[in-house]
């Protein structure tokens, strides 16, 4: 095989796969992109549910106070009246459960089980806990938006390592042109 075959045969392996490798990058890239844009939509949505049930024991906890003064009868048209808030903090609390992982989130968890049997000098107490379990999952998810996803932590350790490389063996390469050209000062062969 002629050697001016040889080089433009290499040079478009070598295109090829640089091609290849960027697609491989751009389409990681644009995943992960994807995946913390869904991660972030997630923190938005269980901020957003778990302010809202919240505010919501706020106002149980005030209303439970009144209501206790009040005669069966009134205790009973206040729960019809207000079906619509109780149905309110069931799909709160049923949104944020689903957006749980139960092998990582065990504690929110038990605390929104918990609801269900809560008295009303809980009622507080009991916010404040979700609540805080609440920063703590969103302070992880948050950190795990802005660390990347695996994929992209490996791509870009990869990437670093491949750069280096690229250009050490350039530098070589070029070393060895210099060398075969020039030769060094000094040295005669």
């Amino acid at each position: 095989m002629k050697e001016e075959l040889v080089v433009p045969a290499v040079a478009a392996l070598v295109v090829g796969l640089i091609a290849g490798i960027v697609s491989l990058v751009v389409s990681i890239l644009a995943k992960d992109q994807k995946t913390s844009e869904f991660r972030q939509a997630w923190i938005d949505g269980l901020r957003n549910d778990v302010s809202q049930l919240v505010a919501h024991f706020g106002v149980m906890k005030t209303v439970a106070g009144i209501v206790r003064e009040r005669t069966q009868a009134e205790i009973d048209d206040y729960l019809i009246n207000k079906q619509e808030q109780f149905l309110e903090i069931e799909m709160l609390v049923s949104r944020i459960r689903l957006r749980l992982n139960p092998e990582e989130h065990v504690e929110m968890l038990r605390l929104l089980e918990d609801l269900e049997t809560i008295r009303d000098s809980e009622i507080s107490p009991r916010a404040e806990n979700i609540s805080v379990q609440a920063q703590d999952i969103l302070k992880t998810e948050w950190e795990r938006v802005k660390r990347g996803e695996p994929s992209f932590v490996w791509l870009k350790r990869v990437s670093k390592w491949g750069v280096l490389s690229t250009l050490s063996a350039g530098a070589g390469v070029c070393a060895a042109i210099v060398y075969e050209h020039f030769g060094l000062p000094g040295i005669t062969g």
